[in-house]
């Protein structure tokens, strides 16, 4: 039984092609198997071409890798033979044109402007290699790479590396980590911080410096060790011989080999015409001429001008029908070009196409679609026994009839938003890993709670690697309501260099795809801000995406995502905010693991939220992972007297970091109240959150973090430090945390007590750690209330205030926890002159200890009364205590209670 027909490989010259290609090469070694040695070793040679070919290809990190297909593959002809039955020698087909295409793709020489080239002849020019499109090619220069890739005449192969050779060489390492093993020793050595090497825990792409370090020539480290069993994959490029001389010299060793097989394949005809009557009946004439279609000259029919199909540039009339009519009989990999004018029309493509725009106006022919987008389909939805949830690494589907690994789909519960009863808001897509018959293994972990009702799957049919480049200008006419760009059930879909003005939707709008990428795009004053209006970028039920250099003006959201997961956005800009979020990295409340940086706003309102808009049940989802920084915001009008909240994450929440955010409010007046706050948190802690170095001029609160209800979380730590201000009502208000750890505070006035940290519902602080705290002395200091009866856990504060300044006392008086906190290492008391003893208060002589082991120091002033401590309320002793001037003592406090160390 012969393998054929085989898998088409696509156009598009990576991975995915290889492999493809690889197992295709495979097959057709099974079904020659009976051809004998000489045919075989003819395959052997025509498969060690293709792999040099393809790093080569590689390496070289060019964008026009469909229209080098054709010309730069040293078996290529061989997948045409595959479908050329009509032709009646499929084998021998395949070997004429490896011989004259392993015949013109050479190495010529060094680039001369006398020499006359053919096409598929390699030379070398300023470091860079580079081939010939042409016959008969003389006097015309390759391009300047740093310019364009491609010109008429030439392609470049492999641009010009740091040391000027190029490489070719792509290993892959596979480690099975030790418990917490962070460093990875590679095969072979690498050029260091030149984007050449991928990492891959589980599946999941690590990104340097953040998941990883080049550490040195020949290895890298993760910021984090790992469990025992992890697998981690390393790809990276490794020094090589020079790229001329390497293909130079595979490319004319296989000439040989080939030649001196053909007359051995030419013995084979009987087997060979048997063969192509197998395959002639397995094959349909429809199948084989699509192929063809696709494979045959790719070069020249990868690239349509929309225009020269008919389309009109001005703008006055409607091309939809154009553009489907093209769209419709071109093949997938296909690019579809734009030239300058202005376009009328409603573009949506549902195969993998690229669409190019040079400087182009678009604007809508109908007001309901979207002006350019990309749409894949779902399939019925299957259910899936029981509700998965945080962690899982698989789920049970009732039939996986139909899924394969590498397949993409979401899983979707019963939430509906309680604002608005819209339905299925929780949604996670994955993609498959491996299938044991009804239960379906994921790559990575489910990071949403699948618990509100019945939980479905739904396989989806994406559209792969959409692209949309160019610098288009959207203008959609003000009654347009819908998305001006639109990507729906894709993968890894992009575009750059958008602009959108005056729209009502979203500019660009990315639903149920997984790897999208947007870049370097302008969302200009849309013309409505209402509730899903005048959103820049927005990603629902998306994973992996980033967004990079997003520019906005009066957006109601710049970034709004929802229910996605591992997306990460950098560079935004707002200049004319609105007073809602600019940035929303969890809408709806679903999401998580989800990174924003380098923002930079004009808002009176938020700068970054994490929302729980449409939780219906706050107990049954967590906010997971977030991580905030870089932020610089100005508030433009609002006054410290107003409600504000720079960084506001809503709900239940665990593992958040928060670094580098910097408010200036512009009008600083008003009274600071405790809904003026930079950094707010509020929800019950599920895991550590960590802020760091939190800056503004004025305002109420720096930090402030509470629960919502007693959940408990001793286990969990939240810890500030490096925070600053000029001027603030607290530096931090806490309400029912139980673990805090101080750090620096360099504010430079309180208008209130500068630490207040409460119990909230009877959940009471159980650990602050100030063994970090650098703090000017502020009166008062603390404000700490619910203390347990044994007293806090962790360190007290050593401000020393105590050796500057004396505290009066009189009879019947005490001592107050202010004093006892801030007094370091010693606390003077200033009894009074005239000879008679002053005795403190029976019961609370000293206000009880705040933590467990916390001691202070009395010193009775020289010259003055002594001083009667009476034991039996928060003093504990046999015998009432009398302390004389001129002496220390030393208390120690445990189990509410204080005790004089002897």
């Amino acid at each position: 039984m012969t393998k054929y027909p085989y898998k088409p490989t696509g156009t598009e010259l990576n991975r995915e092609f290889r492999n493809t290609y690889n197992q295709n090469l495979l097959d057709i070694e099974s079904d020659l198997k009976e051809l004998g040695s000489g045919a075989m070793e003819a395959l052997e040679a025509a498969n060690e071409a293709t792999t040099q070919a393809v790093y080569a290809s590689e390496q070289g990190d060019y964008a026009n890798a469909e229209g080098m297909y054709a010309s730069n593959q040293g078996d290529y002809a061989k997948l045409q033979g595959e479908y050329a039955e009509t032709q009646g020698d499929l084998t021998r087909q395949a070997v004429n044109d490896a011989n004259t295409l392993v015949s013109e793709t050479k190495y010529a020489e060094i680039y001369n402007t006398t020499s006359t080239y053919q096409k598929n002849n390699i030379v070398s020019f300023n470091g860079s290699s580079y081939m010939s499109l042409q016959d008969n090619n003389i006097g015309n220069n390759p391009p300047d790479p740093s310019v364009a890739i491609e010109n008429t005449y030439w392609s470049l192969v492999a641009k010009k590396g740091n040391d000027g050779t190029g490489t070719v060489k792509t290993p892959r390492d596979t480690f099975v980590a030790t418990e917490g093993q962070s460093l990875f020793e590679l095969t072979y050595t690498y050029d260091q911080f030149q984007g050449r090497t991928k990492v891959y825990v589980e599946g999941v792409r690590q990104y340097t410096p953040d998941n990883y370090e080049e550490t040195t020539s020949k290895s890298i480290t993760l910021s984090e060790g790992v469990p025992a069993g992890t697998k981690v994959v390393v790809e990276y490029f490794s020094e090589s011989v020079p790229l001329q001389s390497d293909i130079q010299t595979t490319v004319d060793g296989h000439t040989t080999t080939i030649s001196n097989h053909s007359v051995t394949l030419a013995s084979h005809d009987e087997s060979i015409n048997q063969i192509n009557a197998d395959m002639l009946e397995k094959a349909s004439k429809e199948y084989v001429d699509a192929e063809l279609d696709k494979k045959v000259n790719l070069k020249q029919i990868t690239e349509y001008s929309i225009v020269a199909e008919g389309a009109d540039n001005t703008g006055a009339t409607d091309m939809t029908s154009v553009f489907n009519s093209l769209h419709d009989r071109i093949s997938e990999g296909s690019k579809i070009v734009f030239p300058p004018g202005v376009y009328k029309g409603n573009m949506i493509a549902t195969k993998d196409l690229a669409i190019e725009f040079r400087d182009c106006t678009l604007i809508n022919a109908n007001d309901v679609d979207e002006i350019v987008g990309f749409r894949g389909t779902e399939e019925t939805p299957r259910t899936v026994v029981g509700n998965p949830v945080f962690g899982d690494r698989s789920f049970e589907v009732s039939d996986s009839t139909g899924l394969l690994p590498g397949d993409i789909g979401y899983l979707v519960d019963d939430s509906v938003r309680p604002g608005d009863l819209t339905p299925d808001v929780n949604v996670e897509i994955l993609k498959i890993k491996s299938i044991d018959a009804t239960t379906v293994t994921i790559e990575g972990i489910i990071e949403s709670d699948m618990n509100t009702g019945s939980v479905r799957f739904v396989k989806i049919n994406p559209v792969k690697r959409p692209r949309i480049i160019g610098h288009p200008l959207i203008k959609p006419t003000a009654s347009h309501n819908w998305h001006a760009v639109y990507f729906e059930y894709c993968e890894e879909p992009s575009y750059e260099a958008i602009t959108v003005e005056k729209f009502v939707r979203h500019g660009v709008r990315f639903k149920f795809c997984y790897l999208p990428k947007s870049g370097d795009s302008y969302f200009k004053k849309p013309i409505a801000t209402g509730s899903g209006q005048g959103y820049g970028v927005s990603m629902h039920g998306c994973r992996h995406g980033i967004n990079k250099y997003i520019y906005s003006e009066g957006c109601r959201h710049a970034i709004d995502d929802s229910a996605s997961y591992n997306c990460e956005t950098l560079k935004v800009e707002e200049v004319g905010g609105v007073g809602e979020a600019i940035a929303v990295i969890s809408h709806n409340g679903f999401g998580g693991n989800n990174k924003i940086g380098e923002l930079y706003g004009i808002n009176d309102g938020p700068f970054v939220t994490v929302s729980k808009q449409g939780i219906q049940d706050e107990s049954k989802h967590v906010m997971r992972g977030y991580k905030i920084g870089k932020i610089k915001g100005v508030i433009p009008s609002l006054t410290n007297s107003d409600s504000f909240y720079g960084v506001y994450i809503q709900s239940d929440y665990a593992n958040i970091e928060v670094g580098e955010v910097d408010f200036t409010f512009l009008n600083p007046t008003g009274v600071p109240n405790t809904n003026n706050v930079a950094v707010r948190i509020q929800g019950n802690q599920k895991g550590n959150v960590d802020i760091g170095k939190v800056t503004t001029n004025r305002v109420g609160v720096l930090i402030r973090i509470e629960t919502r209800d007693g959940t408990e979380s001793k286990l969990y730590r939240f810890s500030y430090d490096k925070i600053q201000a000029d001027e603030v009502l607290h530096s931090l208000f806490a309400r029912g945390v139980s673990n805090i750890e101080l750090g620096s505070n360099l504010v430079d006035s309180h208008l209130g007590t500068a630490l207040v940290i409460k119990d909230l519902y009877s959940k009471k602080p159980e650990r602050v750690d100030s063994s970090k705290l650098n703090i000017d002395y502020a009166d008062p200091m603390f404000d700490i209330t619910g203390v347990p009866s044994t007293g806090l856990k962790g360190t007290p504060p050593k401000l020393n205030e105590g050796s500057t300044s004396s505290v009066s006392i009189s009879n019947g008086g005490k001592i107050l926890n202010q004093r006892l906190l801030s007094s370091g290492e010693l606390l003077r008391i200033d009894t009074g002159t005239g000879g008679t003893t002053i005795t403190l208060d029976s019961l609370t002589p000293f206000e009880p200890p705040m933590w467990i082991g916390q001691t202070v120091k009395l010193f009775i002033v020289a010259g003055r009364n002594s001083l009667i401590v009476p034991v039996g309320g928060t003093v504990q002793g046999d015998n009432d205590l009398t302390l004389v001037a001129n002496r220390a003592y030393e208390f120690i406090g445990y189990a509410g209670y204080w005790y004089l160390s002897q």
